[in-house]
């Protein structure tokens, strides 16, 4: 039988809901795991994973995953007083879909230090929040070029 995207989708969600990695915690082989079925699904170079850090002050990598090479390393630490109205708008506990991600006002902040140097012109940004509290994000990053993400792509994310 063909596949369509929509059965990829539900292949994709359906074998990150059974990862043993769930239950044990273990945050990093979790993330491996999203960014690395995010990334295959979405057909992306770049997927990250971020935390927000005890003092609640910046955001820290956790891991970064780049397709092409299968490579996984781990990104600088970005301060909040760096990128306040991007914060503001995770805080909201919105799904920020970015088509044009170097010239949306959100992403301003990012532009010199991470958009630019990292060749990333479309992302879908997952905010992650546990008992109702901002605890980090998910980024799906479109580089070289712009993207306009599907419906089943915005889904996924």
């Amino acid at each position: 039988m063909p596949y369509n995207r929509t059965s990829i989708l539900l292949e994709a969600v359906q074998n990150l809901s059974k990862s043993k990695f769930i239950s044990t915690g273990d945050i990093t082989s979790i993330s491996k795991e999203i960014l690395t079925i995010g990334a295959h699904f979405l057909k992306i170079e770049r997927a990250n994973c971020w935390l927000v850090n005890l003092d609640l002050t910046k955001l820290d990598s956790i891991l970064s995953y780049e397709r092409s090479s299968s490579i996984y390393s781990v990104e600088p630490s970005i301060f909040f007083d760096s990128i306040p109205n991007y914060i503001q708008r995770l805080y909201k506990n919105d799904i920020i879909i970015s088509l044009d991600a170097r010239n949306e006002e959100f992403n301003r902040e990012l532009l010199e230090n991470y958009l630019i140097p990292n060749n990333i012109y479309s992302m879908i940004e997952v905010p992650l929040f546990i008992a109702g509290d901002f605890k980090g994000v998910i980024c799906f990053e479109q580089t070289y070029h712009m993207r306009e993400w599907s419906i089943d792509e915005q889904h996924f994310a």
